[in-house]
C-alpha cells in the first residue's frame, strides 16, 4: 500500500485495545511499517496478520525493565504512538494505595518508559521523530468516580508537554482522546 507514511516504522503501544488497534490499522493503511506491543499475545497475532505488521511483541508495559528491553530490540522507530492505559472507576474515598499506584504504573509510568526509550533511539539516530501520546479528556475536565484516572492522566499531558519543549525529537506530540460520544460544537 502506498501512502503518506511509507516505509515509516510506527510502533503502537496498547495495540490490542481498541484505541492502539485502530491507530495501527490507521497507521498501516497509510503505508507505515507497523510495530505492535501489547498484552494479548492472540489478540496481537490477529491484528499483526491483518495489517502485516513488522513486528508483534507481547509486552506488559507496567514491567518497566522487559518493557525498556523490548522497546530497545525493536526495528528504529519513526513514530511511535502511546495508548497503552487504564482506567479501574472507584469512589474517591474507597481509593486505596494500590488503585493509585496501578492507575500511575499502567497511565503514566509505562507511556513515560515508552517514550523515552524511543525517544533516546532517535536522538542517538540523529533523525528525530514523531511521538504521539494518546491522553485523554478526563486529564482535564475530570469524571465521576476517576480521581486516579483522572489524575494520571493530567501527569501525562503535562509531562508530553514537557518533553516537547526539552527533547530533541522534530515532531514530538501529544494529543488527547474523546468519547464516542463527543461531538463538535
Amino acid at each position: 500500500m502506498s501512502g503518506a507514511l511509507d516505509g515509516a516504522v510506527a510502533v503502537i503501544t496498547g495495540a490490542t485495545g481498541g484505541i492502539g488497534s485502530a491507530r495501527a490499522r490507521m497507521l498501516a493503511r497509510a503505508g507505515a511499517r507497523v510495530v505492535l506491543m501489547g498484552r494479548s499475545q492472540p489478540a496481537l497475532a490477529r491484528l499483526a496478520e491483518e495489517v502485516g505488521a513488522l513486528d508483534a511483541r507481547a509486552c506488559d508495559l507496567t514491567e518497566t525493565p522487559a518493557a525498556r528491553r523490548i522497546l530497545r530490540e525493536l526495528p528504529a522507530p519513526d513514530i511511535l504512538v502511546n495508548c497503552a492505559g487504564g482506567n479501574r472507576p472507584k469512589p474517591f474515598l474507597e481509593l486505596g494505595d494500590e488503585d493509585l499506584a496501578w492507575s500511575w504504573q499502567v497511565n503514566v509510568v509505562a507511556a513515560l518508559t515508552a517514550a523515552q526509550e524511543v525517544a533516546r533511539r532517535m536522538v542517538a539516530d540523529g533523525r528525530g521523530g514523531a511521538i504521539v501520546t494518546v491522553t485523554s479528556q478526563m486529564g482535564h475536565v475530570g469524571g465521576r468516580d476517576r480521581t486516579a484516572y483522572c489524575a494520571a492522566k493530567h501527569a501525562l499531558e503535562g509531562a508530553a508537554r514537557r518533553w516537547r519543549s526539552s527533547s530533541r525529537l522534530t515532531g514530538s506530540a501529544s494529543t488527547r482522546s474523546l468519547p464516542p460520544s463527543w461531538r463538535p460544537a
